[in-house]
């Protein structure tokens, strides 16, 4: 890198010489020019002067000859009287009078010498007829004395203002000169040691641009760190340097009040290398003065892949099995209470296998534990091999093993079945001998399972013990075999079949109602409501559809219901604006099951329910699921276009929480997307949860889709909504949902809010 040139040091180095020719000039100057205007003014004077004296006298012998216009240039006595009048009193002059032949009439002498005369001259007239002229002249030897004591005067001051420059100021500002040119080399001395600094930084490259990222300063680590293309990198832009930085600047920059701490901003950037990944760590920091604009940056890379990989294997350790390289207890702890929260939500069971080595003990005692931890990791590897890509197996220790099958089936028998097949194929496959160290070992497993989610209450704690529990039983039968976690099951199992017959007989007696959840805007103004089922049960009283609604899907009950609600829904809709409760472009949402949505009458039966209520398709929003998506993703996109054309609105319920959401967002036409209450909930506490929810309203905000917020509970929450910019809002801090009366009681109190 080149030293800073300090440019005018130069420049100043030549200047004592450069103000010495300036002195001089300027006392030239003074010298020369004072007398040479002194002498062309006061002649100047002089000679109007004269002129003026000659005049008046040529006026005065101008009366005369009016008087004795015949004998006036004979009365020399009179006109000598007359002249000498008018004979300027403060110099030295001498008269001329003359004829029109130019012959003395009268001269007038003085006791100067006129070797060097100057004059004034004026015509004697006779009326209008010039008869003669009058002159006064004078000597210029006095003014010429007079401007060579100027011109000597002038010489002093200049030889004295010379003298005095030539003492003081050059003097000084060759100390000056001195001084700055101490300055430079301390500079440049101090600029050498720092940039022997900045390149003995090995593992952080430095690099310093000016305000349009051009490259000023650079250190050695930056050419091995992040490999340029050119070979000198001053004045090159940044984005040619490395590519991938620059991306990464620029994302950073845009999302400047996310990351950034004053005018520092950091960022992590991962980039592959000879094949090899490298983590790069960088912090940008702006130079700027106040609030004025960057005038350049300092950029401070370094790898940071060792760290991150320490950390990474500090990670692992801390959640991974060290002799299998298989999930630990906390992990699998982790993923359970995922998979858990998800079955519940989407109505699909999972299971855990609880498996436990038959005698195991023996085999440690007999052969060692070398041995025996060698085996164990071939059973791991077996286990692995042995199950589906979603699934998970983990160590709890000794020789405990845990299986997480996902997703088995939304149909409990279904599940059941498929996890006992399970169970006993993979048995089988670990009860194939082993060959350790040339040992053929035998061995059978106990396995119990435990059968999820049983009850929203459950706990990944609840699911480990039954199935604990169960893989006891199947030792206590012998060993060897496997054992279903059974008194949830019977109760679900009891409990369904008694919901069922209940079911249709409610659907018989009418027994079904629908309440409205409203949904305000950011200014808290009611602008839809949600048509949300209810059971009333004649024992039971006020059921909820979490309790009914998945076996009304299983049983295929919920297409008649579906069909009520529509129905209802529109009817009150229609009720509600006709009175204008409600104004013409108010929404009501109805839930459409996946079952509801894909009969073939399904267009058809949404056309007909408008028509026949009267309702414009645009104030209906009808919300599917994402498993809707899941089933058959080309016939529910003609479905939605269809409808979407004739004027219906969609919304995606739960978004967020299947696995389609981001694959069809995009090619959905739909209107909206509301967020699952399991996020909004702990939005405030849950940093992961936060993140979530202003990812998907910036989604929609990019689509120009509205963003619902559903289960809205406090004012913390919906502050925090409306200010990541979340379009609508449903929850109990507006309203519960309410039955049909006391619904139309808050439209009406609405309707006289807004009046008054």
């Amino acid at each position: 890198m080149t030293m800073i040139q300090l440019p005018f040091t130069k420049r100043l180095e030549n200047l004592p010489s450069q103000l010495k020719r300036l002195s001089m000039l300027f006392s030239l100057t003074i010298a020369i020019l004072p007398p040479i205007g002194y002498w062309n003014i006061a002649s100047k004077y002089k000679a109007t002067q004269l002129a003026e004296h000659a005049e008046q006298a040529a006026h005065a012998v101008s009366k005369l000859v009016f008087i004795n216009p015949d004998a006036w240039d004979l009365q020399f006595h009179h006109l000598g009287h007359i002249v000498e009048q008018y004979r300027p009193r403060t110099i030295e002059t001498r008269i001329h009078v003359k004829d029109l032949n130019g012959e003395h009439l009268l001269l007038s002498e003085s006791h100067s010498h006129y070797d060097w005369p100057i004059s004034g001259s004026a015509e004697i007239k006779n009326n209008t007829l010039t008869v003669g002229h009058v002159t006064i002249e004078s000597s210029q030897v006095p003014l010429l004395l007079k401007t060579l004591m100027v011109s000597a005067l002038c010489l002093i001051v200049a030889t004295g203002f010379l003298i005095f420059i030539n003492r003081t100021s050059i003097r000084g500002i060759n100390r000056a000169s001195s001084e700055i040119n101490r300055i430079h080399t301390e500079l440049q001395q101090q600029r050498t040691y720092l940039d022997s600094i900045l390149r003995s930084t090995e593992n952080v490259a430095i690099i310093a641009t000016d305000s349009d990222w051009n490259i000023q300063y650079y250190n050695d680590t930056t050419t091995r760190l992040l490999t340029p293309a050119a070979s000198s990198l001053t004045g090159l832009p940044l984005f040619k340097l490395h590519a991938d930085l620059w991306r990464n600047i620029q994302i950073v920059q845009m999302n400047k009040h996310a990351v950034s701490d004053n005018n520092t901003m950091s960022f992590i950037f991962t980039e592959v290398k000879q094949g090899h990944t490298h983590h790069l760590q960088v912090h940008l920091y702006e130079i700027a003065e106040g609030d004025s604009p960057p005038s350049g940056y300092t950029l401070l890379c370094s790898d940071i892949t060792e760290q991150r990989d320490a950390a990474a294997m500090i990670e692992r350790q801390a959640t991974y099995d060290s002799l299998t390289d298989l999930p630990n207890r906390r992990l699998f702890l982790e993923q359970l209470e995922r998979a858990l929260a998800s079955g519940y939500r989407h109505q699909y069971l999972g299971a855990v296998l609880f498996l436990d080595i038959d005698n195991f003990k023996n085999i440690n005692d007999s052969l060692g534990h070398a041995i025996g931890d060698l085996l164990l990791q071939q059973v791991a590897l077996r286990l692995q091999s042995g199950i589906r890509k979603e699934d998970i197996v983990a160590r709890l220790g000794g020789d405990e093993f845990v299986v997480l099958l996902q997703e088995i089936s939304s149909d409990e028998n279904e599940a059941i079945k498929l996890t006992q097949l399970f169970a006993e194929k993979l048995g089988k496959t670990l009860a194939v001998p082993y060959v350790v160290r040339q040992h053929t070992l035998h061995i059978t497993s106990s396995i119990g399972i435990s059968v999820f989610p049983g009850s929203p209450s459950d706990q990944p704690g609840d699911i480990m013990r039954q199935a604990d529990t169960a893989m006891y039983q199947a030792k206590d039968a012998g060993r060897n075999t496997l054992r279903l976690f059974l008194p949830s099951m019977q109760h679900v199992a009891n409990e369904r079949l008694k919901t069922l017959n209940d079911l249709r007989k409610g659907i018989e007696h009418s027994e079904f109602i629908t309440f409205y959840q409203p949904q305000y805007d950011q200014n808290g103004c009611m602008v839809g409501a949600e048509a949300l089922l209810r059971w009333q049960h004649p024992q039971k009283g006020l059921i909820s559809p979490d309790n009914f609604i998945p076996l009304a899907e299983e049983s295929g009950l919920i297409i008649e219901l579906g069909a009520v609600v529509l129905e209802t829904a529109l009817s009150n809709l229609y009720s509600w604006i006709d009175s204008k409760q409600a104004p013409l472009s108010f929404q009501i949402s109805v839930n459409i099951s996946p079952l509801q949505f894909l009969q073939d009458s399904f267009v058809l039966k949404i056309k007909e329910a408008l028509k026949n209520t009267s309702i414009a398709p645009s104030n209906l929003t009808l919300e599917i699921t994402e498993s809707v998506l899941l089933d058959n993703a080309k016939l529910a996109m003609e479905k939605i276009h269809a409808l979407r054309d004739f004027g219906v609105q969609f919304s995606i319920d739960d978004f967020g929480t299947g696995y389609s959401s981001l694959a069809y967002l995009k090619q959905l036409s739909i209107d909206e997307v509301k967020i699952d209450r399991s996020f909004v909930r702990d939005i405030l506490i849950d940093d992961s949860d936060a993140a979530l929810v202003e990812t998907v309203i910036n989604l929609t905000s990019r689509l120009r889709l509205d963003s619902v917020a559903e289960g809205v509970e406090t004012a913390a929450q919906f502050s925090f909504l409306k200010n990541l910019g979340c379009t609508r809002y449903q929850g109990y801090l507006f309203s519960k949902p309410l039955p049909l009366h006391e619904f139309k009681a808050l439209l009406l109190s609405q309707k006289n809010l807004m009046s008054a």
